[in-house]
């Protein structure tokens, strides 16, 4: 038979749903596309549903949506859209919209499914049933492309569409599947075969041939087809399932690598992740060893619990054979009933007595209706009270709310200081930087002035021979006028050179600020790029999330499917099958999220490093950036003290010339140079004297420094503690500000509480009335019992009848009893099925265990003969690969720019998932007749039967 698509479409839209990976985006509205395709066997579209949800941080109100859907229906509301053209115009008093609608435009991807049987090309409802070898061929074709140039040439690109097939083949009709492209998982039942890919992402990147020598024997693939073989006695149309969605997140993972030196980097990350992934399984292993030895303790425990069965069977047992005991025991009651009747006089006496208590009671309550007004008028004042304690909330209120408002503004300031502080303490180490220096110089300078000094007195002693030297000096003076013409000569080169230097410095310190600059944007790139392998990763923990999603589903319909076996087995069987379908899905995203995560982790790690790497080249930039600074200012002094030497050799020059003029004059004026010789020589040695001062004085400096730079570190630990500490201060009002809100609600407690407890009081004294009442109408109706106690005498007769009934029941009691020993026996039995059945478990764990060892087997010759050779072989390839960068860009824009199927308004952002699923069929189905009344019957009973089902998986995701 043809197993319809409305009993299993509740459970694909939910693992769907779970499954898909919706982009949020900052804007205010966005609209997430689902797309229903039924497809026959053939893989040609029948028909197309598409399902929209809207949604907004806020209430949609009046909107306009774009969409070529028609006959588009609100399905959780009664709005109605105006459409015009394209356009649907909606007012939505709510923050979500649920609508669906038809379309037959093309698809982005169509599904082609041929069949072969023994070797020939057949249609395959011609061979339902028939036994033989079969090929399922399967091609995937995206029609989704546009035209780029490349490398000035054109190429192709393709819209990247994530696509997942499978195809479920029953084990009962079909053997030795084998699968061209893809796995097969065997569930026992089943043969799932799986195939993923990406239809035409080999030729938009046009990898080629590199692309066979880059995976050579590995799993992975990017063909757009696969090939199913295998045997079949009982040949049947499989039912096809394929998901899509686009892909611009996953092809945006590689987005920071901007050459083939990154993405070398990235093969050895991935390489990386293979040993990360070896070092998981092999965790793995051990888990599922200790597994294995849990688990033998539980089986101990079933076999106690066996234990505890058969204790409880054989105390009903004993239970059942103490009945005879209870019923010797209601027949002593009937024999004492009757002694009871026997001696009425003694109860008449006690009738008496029950007149005199009555009255005594009388008494006492009547005392206690005179005490309720005083209780009345406590309760009055409490519930008085309490109304003026929540009056007075609202003043308690507002002091906790200026507390919070003055928490903030006091952590913003001690923020803004935390801030400041750094600064400052860089301040303190420039500081100190400087003064170190200043120090460093002083000692040229102390020896300038102490040359000074010793000048001066040489100046003095030559001086008081410069009367027997006047000869000499007319002669170095001609020699001096003719050395200082050669010297004017060479400083004006040197004075050019000078000007050239500080011209140079200028200009690298100009140009620089376009170096530091590039050095920024290069970090904040790099920053950006961390946060977004950051961003991936908490996508990839909610995927992983959503994996254990897909799990408990699985649970819940194999549950179900428990639950509704004797009730309907056909459909129990489907529902295990989907349960197992779902599980091995999850298991698979599990796998591959993991090993996501770790390449991620790894290129997280060497970004980080990158970042902080970065982060000191900056630093370094700015302390290059100030030297070039200072050296363009010293630049400048140079550049002034060249051409003050300039001047000076001139100056000299011209003086020489006096000199040697001026020599005749010489002898006469000796006695007033020997004067200024005197002073000069005083006043050097002055300066020798207070340069000592000056270096004590330095040192001092040199001191305050470093305690500045000391001080202002400590300041900075200050304030970061001052920093924290007002974090926890806002925190604690904060959360003082929501508690009080809580007391707000206990007080309005109290007060009602009071109040209920005066309407209460009020009720105590009609009740103390009406029980004063009550204990008059008892003293009177005991007075009354005394005097007509003779006429119980014929009630004991009716309870002597009734100890009879009693003999009557516990017979019954007695057949009860060996009822519930039957059923011990029964748990005991069994305990002892499920302590068997126990056992096999534990054989399992063990069976699993030897799988884990397996799989960590197969890890490891993965890691070393796949992921190391896909490393030495990828090295090799991409220097063939030309454009890839360009070409992954391109098609990145391209998904972003895709949208959603059925049309988006450029102030909405959205994503889409396409479903398209095709109905088995079976060889019975040649065998159906539509004339018989009773068959179409049984069909609409089932009908019914098919709705109640899908209304219970629903009912599993509400």
């Amino acid at each position: 038979m043809r197993k319809g698509l409305s009993k299993k479409l509740a459970c694909l839209v939910a693992l769907i749903t779970v499954t898909s990976n919706s982009v949020v985006f900052a804007q205010d509205i966005k609209k997430d596309e689902t797309v229903y395709v039924i497809l026959d066997e053939n893989g040609n579209p029948t028909e197309q549903i598409v399902s929209d949800w809207i949604k907004g941080s806020e209430n949609l109100g009046q909107f306009t949506d774009k969409s070529t859907l028609s006959d588009v229906k609100n399905v959780k509301g009664d709005e109605e859209p105006t459409k015009n053209g394209d356009e649907l115009s909606w007012n939505i008093d709510s923050n979500e919209l649920y609508y669906q609608g038809k379309s037959n435009n093309q698809l982005p991807i169509t599904i082609s499914v041929n069949y072969e049987f023994n070797g020939k090309k057949v249609d395959p409802n011609e061979v339902l049933g028939e036994s033989g070898k079969f090929k399922i061929s399967v091609n995937i074709t995206n029609n989704q492309s546009k035209t780029v140039f490349i490398n000035n040439e054109k190429r192709n690109i393709y819209l990247p569409l994530l696509t997942a097939a499978e195809l479920t083949l029953s084990n009962s009709n079909f053997s030795n599947v084998e699968v061209s492209s893809g796995k097969v998982i065997n569930d026992g039942n089943n043969s799932l075969v799986t195939f993923v890919t990406i239809p035409g992402l080999k030729e938009s990147l046009d990898l080629g041939d590199v692309l066979d020598d880059l995976l050579g024997s590995s799993s992975i693939d990017l063909s757009d087809s696969f090939e199913i073989t295998g045997e079949t006695n009982n040949f049947e149309i499989p039912a096809i399932m394929v998901l899509a969605t686009t892909s611009s997140e996953d092809i945006d993972e590689i987005e920071g690598i901007d050459s083939l030196d990154d993405l070398r980097t990235s093969l050895n990350d991935l390489q990386k992740g293979g040993e990360d992934l070896l070092s998981g399984s092999k965790e793995l292993l051990d888990g599922q060893t200790e597994l294995a030895s849990n688990y033998s303790i539980f089986n101990a425990g079933v076999g106690t619990l066996n234990s505890g069965a058969i204790e409880l069977r054989n105390g009903l047992n004993t239970l059942n054979g103490s009945v005879p005991t209870l019923l010797s025991g209601v027949n002593s009651l009937n024999s004492g009933a009757g002694q009871i009747k026997e001696n009425y006089d003694k109860f008449d006496e006690g009738v008496s007595s029950l007149a005199s208590g009555a009255s005594t009671l009388n008494s006492g309550i009547n005392t206690l209706s005179g005490s309720v007004p005083t209780l009345l008028s406590g309760v009055n004042t409490l519930n008085s009270g309490a109304g003026e304690l929540k009056d007075k909330y609202t003043q308690f209120d507002a002091g906790i709310s200026s507390l919070a408002t003055g928490a903030s503004a006091l952590n913003e300031g001690i923020n803004t200081l935390n801030d400041s502080v750094p600064t400052l303490n860089n301040g303190a180490v420039a500081l100190n930087s400087g003064v170190s220096e200043l120090q460093g110089k002083y000692t040229e300078f102390d020896l300038g002035v102490s040359s000074l000094a010793d000048g001066a007195k040489n100046l003095d002693e030559g001086v008081s021979n410069l009367e027997e030297g006047s000869k000499s000096l007319n002669e170095g003076a001609t020699e001096l006028s003719s050395g200082l013409g050669t010297l004017k000569s060479s400083q004006e080169e040197f004075t050019s050179k000078v000007n050239e230097y500080v011209g140079g410095v200028s200009s690298l310190n100009e140009n620089y600020d376009s170096i530091d600059s590039g050095i920024s944007s290069a970090l904040s790139g790099m920053t950006e790029l961390n946060n977004g392998l950051q961003g991936a990763g908490d996508g990839i923990g909610k995927l992983q999330d959503t994996t254990s999603s897909l799990k408990q589903i699985a649970e819940s319909i194999y549950t179900m499917a428990t639950s509704i076996e004797k009730i309907d087995p056909t459909q129990s069987k489907e529902l295990r099958e989907y349960s197992a379908k779902i599980k091995a899905i999850a298991d698979g995203q599990t796998e591959g999220l993991t090993n996501l995560s770790s390449a991620l982790q790894s290129g997280a790690s060497g970004a980080n490093e990158l970042e902080n790497g970065l982060r000191n080249l900056a630093s370094g930039s700015a302390e290059v950036k100030v030297g070039l600074s200072q050296l363009s200012s010293n630049g400048d002094s140079l550049n002034a003290a060249a051409q003050a030497i300039s001047n000076g050799i001139s100056s000299a020059y011209d003086g020489s010339k006096s000199l040697l003029a001026g020599t005749s004059s010489l002898q006469s004026g000796v006695g007033n140079l020997k004067s200024g010789s005197n002073t000069l020589l005083n006043g050097a040695n002055s300066l020798n004297d207070n340069s000592k001062l000056i270096n004590s004085a330095m040192g001092d400096l040199s001191n305050g420094s470093q305690k500045l730079a000391a001080g202002t570190g400590v300041l900075l630990d200050g304030t970061t503690a001052l920093s924290e500490g007002s974090n926890t201060l806002l925190d604690g009002a904060n959360e003082l500000s929501t508690n009080s809100k809580l007391i707000n609600s206990g007080i309005g407690s109290i007060y009602d509480g009071t109040n209920q407890l005066s309407s209460g009081g009020k009720t105590l004294a009609d009740g103390v009335s009406d029980l004063a009442i009550g204990s008059n109408q008892l003293s009177n109706g005991a007075n009354e019992l005394n005097t007509n106690s003779k006429k119980i005498d014929s009630a004991l007769g009716a309870l002597y009848d009734g100890t009879k009934e009693l003999v009557s029941g516990g017979k019954t009691l007695s057949q009860g009893v060996s009822a519930l020993a039957t059923g011990g026996k029964t748990l005991a039995e069994g305990t002892g099925t499920l302590k068997n059945n126990s056992e096999k478990i534990l054989n399992g764990t063990e069976q699993l265990k030897s799988g884990t060892q397996s799989l960590y087997e197969g890890v490891d010759k993965l890691k070393n003969e796949g992921l190391d050779k896909i490393n030495d072989l990828g090295s090799e390839a991409l220097d063939s690969i030309d454009g890839f960068s360009q070409a992954k860009d391109e098609l990145v824009q391209m998904a972003k720019d895709y949208g959603v199927y059925s049309g988006l308004t450029s102030d909405m952002k959205g994503s889409v998932k396409f479903i398209m699923r095709s109905d088995a069929i079976e060889s019975s189905d040649i065998d159906k007749t539509t004339d018989d009344s009773s068959t179409k019957n049984t069909e609409n009973k089932s009908d019914k039967s098919d709705k109640s089902l899908i209304d219970k998986i629903k009912g599993l995701f509400n």
